[in-house]
């Protein structure tokens, strides 16, 4: 028994807790789930072996990247936008997991995303989304964070713009402050005061303090 399985029976969730893709029902919808698999080859055989069959679902749960472009390894899991189109028009509604930002990949094949912001590269609106099986119609309803993220990109002018700002931030937001262009004679005394000021600051800050000439890589 996995811990999955206890966390399924206790708040009665439906776990697919296996390499192999299955049909839950709930209420009166057939879903298909095809969860995370060994290898790619396994997941395309899986899928093209689905494809073939006479059937549809109410909808299908899927585990993967689409369409990547990345240098992918044998285990890691993508389909490409032909077989995920043909896998929409055997269900009403494609739901697929992984990728943390949501979209609509196709009007029924939809990333629902993460339901909060991680990171900071993860900023952004979360959704949980209802949807009408009686008319297919899938609303989108805004998760409110319970600490919101927020970046402040800062211009060094001197320790007296740097200390009004942080006296205006908020405790209950998790902010990433990076202050630009600080001449080398003057990166002392801006650390110092930011130092000192987010010493009797009662939130969390992370910050980045950039000389004057430092150069940025974008990997």
């Amino acid at each position: 028994v996995s811990a999955l399985d206890v966390f399924g029976e206790v708040h009665n969730v439906s776990i697919v807790n296996s390499f192999k893709s299955c049909v839950v029902g709930v209420e009166d919808l057939n879903i298909l789930c095809i969860p995370h698999m060994q290898s790619q080859q396994q997941f395309l055989s899986e899928i093209d072996n689905l494809l073939a069959q006479d059937l549809h679902w109410d909808a299908c749960l899927l585990h993967c990247m689409i369409n990547s472009g990345l240098d992918l390894g044998p285990n890691d899991l993508n389909i490409d936008l032909y077989r995920l189109s043909k896998l929409a028009e055997k269900n009403k509604h494609v739901w697929i997991g992984h990728q943390h930002g949501a979209s609509f990949v196709l009007d029924n094949a939809i990333i629902p995303g993460g339901t909060m912001e991680f990171s900071f590269g993860e900023m952004g609106p979360k959704y949980v989304y209802e949807v009408f099986p009686d008319t297919n119609v899938v609303n989108k309803l805004v998760i409110p964070q319970k600490r919101k993220l927020k970046k402040i990109d800062l211009q060094w002018t001197g320790p007296v713009d740097l200390l009004k700002l942080i006296a205006g931030l908020d405790a209950s937001i998790i902010y990433k402050l990076t202050v630009e262009a600080i001449p080398a004679e003057e990166y002392s005394s801006a650390k110092a005061t930011l130092d000192t000021a987010l010493s009797q600051f009662t939130g969390d800050v992370v910050y980045s303090l950039e000389k004057t000439g430092d150069r940025k890589s974008v990997v």
